[in-house]
């Protein structure tokens, strides 16, 4: 919703910032205006030029042809002397005295002279009296006491902040409609986000929105069907494939075993009943693997969550190896930090102890000339302050193919080389080699990251590098115990 309250307060700053404009614009131009046609500047100066173009002529004033020239555009003009006797006209109505006084002058000068607007001019001692067309121009006279005056400045603020908010009032109303026709909107985006159905409402100024989103629900939902049934169709088809196979497997591995006992056989056909023997059970394994993946990717793989030693865990891991007939040529060393000996942890058992055993066994299976596996166990903190128990495994064999990696990365069992590899379309020597390594490298990511752990394989100049990281939030060492009991 954070959102949405950016987009009013958006929306009511910019409206606040356009009006202020508009009302800074029209008071200018309004000033302009006034400043321009107020003053009648310009008509002052025009009538000053053509006072000075009357002249005495000696039998009486005249006026040159410039001045005439001034006047066009004017209805009259006539020239006062100090008694308010008209010595010079032009054009003057005849109805027009002779002679004006005091008080007739001080009427028309401001205003009008027989609805003529009138425009005056004192030159010397005479005066210059120049009519315009009548209904041409509109006089008017504006007089404000002082105690106004004085408190004009305070009015126009309170008129000013009372317009503001009242701007601001008219914009908060606007922006909160707004606000409320988004607000299903982006309610509805959460849920979509949440892979949640939807229905909005398809009216008003949001409608068209809300049409899409109802359409984009309808076709997640649609979407979501198609994936969920093929996800079940292929997750039951795993699990037929298996149960299937398991038997008839059963049956090969046990009859390969009565078979290598027997007496009879010689030592080539043992040694190709030795091959069957052990292919079988990499087929097992692999069918072992396919089903656990398959669950722990579909989330039905419950953990059963127990606290453990995870040194003694991998002691016995190593431990179960040597008892079981280990080759000579290939050697596993195990060194556990002195901090890390009494710590517990919480996690599956069973199901982080298939990890470590298929990281151990792919070192043994992909190196048949020998190898050395050291395994390392510690703990650190990174910088948020989360503890993890690291577990580093290394060996000197022939390391971990580049497709391998590349095909962990990408995180997608289904799709390019690996789909290939799954479902037993045509591979080369090296992918057939690699099939169950990134299998079983794969079971492992998921088994870590199923624990909120990290799977890292790291850059080696020989061998395999790969690190564990196991969370610690819920460690608890012996001495912890101890004291809270």
């Amino acid at each position: 919703m954070k959102s949405l309250f950016k987009i009013m307060r958006n929306y009511v700053g910019t409206a606040v910032f356009i009006t202020c404009m508009v009302l800074v614009l029209n008071f200018m131009l309004l000033a302009g205006l006034t400043l321009h046609y107020g003053t009648q500047s310009e008509a002052k100066g025009k009538i000053s030029q053509i006072a000075r173009e009357i002249q005495n002529s000696g039998d009486g004033y005249v006026l040159t042809d410039q001045g005439e020239t001034l006047l066009n555009g004017y209805a009259w003009a006539f020239l006062l002397d100090a008694g308010g006797n008209v010595i010079w006209s032009y054009d003057t109505p005849e109805d027009f005295p002779e002679r004006y006084t005091a008080a007739d002058v001080a009427a028309f000068s401001k205003w009008y002279l027989d609805d003529y607007p009138v425009q005056c001019w004192k030159q010397g001692e005479k005066l210059l009296v120049v009519g315009e067309e009548k209904d041409s121009v509109w006089k008017h006279q504006m007089e404000f006491g002082m105690p106004f005056m004085k408190k004009i400045g305070s009015m126009f603020r309170t008129i000013l902040l009372a317009n503001g908010g009242l701007i601001l009032l008219f914009c908060f109303f606007f922006g909160l409609h707004f606000y409320r026709s988004l607000r299903p909107l982006a309610a509805g985006i959460e849920d979509l986000a949440k892979e949640e159905s939807i229905y909005l409402q398809e009216k008003g100024m949001t409608g068209e929105l809300a049409e899409k989103l109802n359409q984009t629900s309808e076709r997640l939902e649609r979407q979501k069907a198609v994936i969920e049934a093929r996800d079940t169709a292929r997750t039951n088809w795993i699990a037929g494939v298996s149960h299937d196979i398991r038997t008839p497997l059963s049956m090969i591995m046990g009859y390969a075993e009565q078979l290598l006992s027997a007496e009879n056989m010689d030592a080539e056909q043992k040694k190709q009943l030795g091959i069957i023997r052990d292919q079988g059970v990499k087929i097992k394994h692999l069918i072992e693997d396919l089903n656990l993946t398959s669950k722990l990717q579909y989330q039905m793989q419950p953990l059963r969550q127990e606290e453990f030693h995870p040194a003694k865990l991998m002691r016995q891991i190593v431990t179960s190896y040597y008892n079981n007939g280990l080759a000579g040529c290939y050697e596993i060393h195990f060194d556990a930090a002195g901090k890390v000996e009494p710590i517990l942890i919480t996690g599956d058992v069973s199901l982080l102890t298939r990890a470590f055993e298929n990281l151990i066994g792919n070192s043994i299976r992909h190196n048949e000339n020998g190898c050395t596996v050291d395994i390392t166990m510690n703990t650190c903190t990174d910088g948020s302050g989360m503890g993890w128990l690291v577990t580093e495994m290394k060996d000197d064999g022939c390391g971990i193919p580049e497709n391998v990696i590349q095909g962990l990365e990408e995180e997608q069992m289904g799709s390019g080389q690996q789909s290939g590899q799954i479902a037993g379309q045509p591979q080369t020597e090296k992918e057939s080699v690699s099939r169950p390594h990134i299998m079983g490298l794969f079971v492992v990511k998921q088994i870590v990251l199923s624990h909120g752990g990290k799977f890292e394989i790291r850059a080696a100049k020989k061998g395999a590098d790969i690190r564990v990281l196991l969370p610690l939030a819920a460690e608890k060492t012996a001495e912890k115990r101890t004291e809270q009991r």
